[in-house]
């Protein structure tokens, strides 16, 4: 068998570069620039052609944290050894690049600063003459430690397709060489790393995935029951909160309805004051009435006695003249006839004029008491009735 094996160095110490690269394998190596990966450290196989050229290609690459020699971040570090073969032994191939990269490169090309990777030199070909000796040590290593079954011809190999994508994750402890042959003749790629979980983490992790899910289930289920429950009961309280609403309301209404009769009879109860008022004025004139009354009825009784005085004196005064002569007799009849006459009309206009101022004092004697009478009632109704529209509002203000 003839073997070619070949070894590129390629990152970005100071911009994109290389080492070892021949023309045809440019652009696969200039791919790696820019790529994004899920794992830091990890080894890359897959099979691919270049013009009449197959060969297998196994990629060690670092891309956490690595800076280009002015510390700018973004950048990678990688080994790759081309091979005309596909070397099967996958497990034997990581720790050889690994360990190729933590005793030729760090120290070299990179050197670790605690918080990540640091090139030391702006190209690779200030170390030319040590990645040549790498190169040496590489094919030396594999022609001394593999046998001939290690290396599996490319015939019969399909190459990955553009648009496939996927890419089987290996730990190196797991490293199936026929499974992974199998992958790779059907045109797969792999990516070998320690990071990669292996078999049993991953069943653990898969059963700690479905206890997550699980668990996430029941919660959401709970969470949804809550929420419902929660609903249901801000529901009632926004039906709580309508009845309150439309009860506050009808309240309000009776507050306003009782505040318009408070004022209506506020109004009333004004009237009430002034007719009060004006009833006072008619107790006053009422007593003076009273009083002028009493004067006029001592006025009559003072002239019933001078009345009473005078008919006695008449009286002596015609026993007198009985004893005189016939003549004087006829004159002194017609005398007395004629005071008799002017005595009697006296008194009738005397006790007219009696009557009738009696009659004026006791019409306004009583229409005074009928009006007092009528606004003292007015008062105390709208009184009681203010009073039980304040108890009214109170009550249904509380309620």
């Amino acid at each position: 068998m003839s073997y070619n094996i070949k070894l590129y160095v390629h990152g970005v110490p100071n911009g994109q570069d290389s080492w070892g690269v021949e023309d045809f394998d440019s652009s696969y190596i200039d791919s790696f620039y820019g790529r994004k990966f899920k794992v830091p450290a990890q080894l890359f196989v897959e099979v691919m052609r270049f013009g009449s050229n197959v060969n297998c290609y196994y990629t060690y690459m670092q891309t956490e944290n690595v800076q280009d020699k002015d510390g700018r971040a973004g950048s990678y570090l990688a080994l790759t050894l081309r091979i005309n073969y596909y070397y099967a032994d996958i497990r034997n191939m990581y720790n050889l690049l690994e360990a190729a990269y933590n005793k030729f490169i760090v120290g070299e090309v990179v050197e670790n600063t605690g918080c990540g990777i640091l090139y030391k030199i702006a190209d690779f070909a200030q170390v030319d003459t040590m990645l040549g000796t790498l190169e040496k040590e590489l094919e030396k290593y594999l022609m001394q430690f593999s046998v001939d079954a290690d290396f599996v011809s490319l015939n019969g190999i399909a190459l990955p397709k553009k648009q496939q994508v996927d890419i089987i994750s290996v730990n190196p402890l797991e490293c199936d060489t026929d499974i992974i042959l199998s992958y790779i003749k059907k045109g797969g790629k792999i990516s070998v790393s320690s990071l990669h979980s292996t078999k049993h983490e991953q069943l653990i992790i898969q059963k700690m995935n479905s206890e997550i899910q699980e668990t996430q289930r029941k919660a959401q289920h709970d969470i949804q029951t809550v929420l419902h429950d929660k609903e249901s009961e801000i529901q009632t309280i926004k039906n709580e909160y309508k009845d309150v609403e439309h009860t506050i309301g009808k309240l309000k209404k009776k507050v306003e309805n009782a505040n318009s009769e408070i004022e209506r009879l506020n109004i009333e109860l004004s009237n009430a004051g002034k007719e009060l008022e004006e009833t006072r004025k008619y107790e006053q004139k009422y007593s003076d009435a009273q009083k002028e009354l009493n004067k006029f009825n001592e006025f009559v009784e003072s002239i019933q006695n001078n009345l009473s005085v005078l008919n006695g004196t008449t009286s002596n005064m015609s026993n007198m003249n009985n004893s005189s002569g016939n003549i004087e007799s006829g004159r002194d009849c017609c005398k007395s006839s004629g005071k008799s006459v002017v005595r009697k009309y006296r008194f009738i206009f005397c006790f007219a004029v009696v009557l009738m101022m009696g009659i004026i004092v006791f019409i306004s004697f009583r229409s005074c008491t009928n009006k007092k009478e009528k606004m003292d009632i007015n008062v105390e109704k709208n009184n009681d009735t203010l009073q039980r529209v304040v108890d009214n509002k109170t009550l249904n203000t509380f309620d």
